[in-house]
């Protein structure tokens, strides 16, 4: 098992050492920075979890538009 995942490290480590070349803005780089030292797993749960403060945020913004159309000061 451990072997597996030292072989897959090693094989993101060239694609992401490729792939520098790429890399045109700071996004860019978090992006393959997160490819390199997360798993795949990993980096959906993170995504999920941004998708999802994002959302709460969009719900919040609307709750509050919604009270100021409501009750205007």
């Amino acid at each position: 098992m451990r072997e597996t995942q030292v072989a897959r490290s090693v094989a993101l480590h060239r694609v992401a050492i490729g792939e520098m070349r790429r890399v045109r803005s700071v996004g860019d780089a978090l992006r393959l920075a997160e490819t390199v030292l997360l798993a795949g797993g990993q980096r959906q749960a993170r995504r999920n979890a941004w998708a999802s403060v994002c959302e709460n945020r969009r719900y919040a913004a609307d709750r509050e538009h919604s009270a100021e159309v409501q009750h205007p000061a």
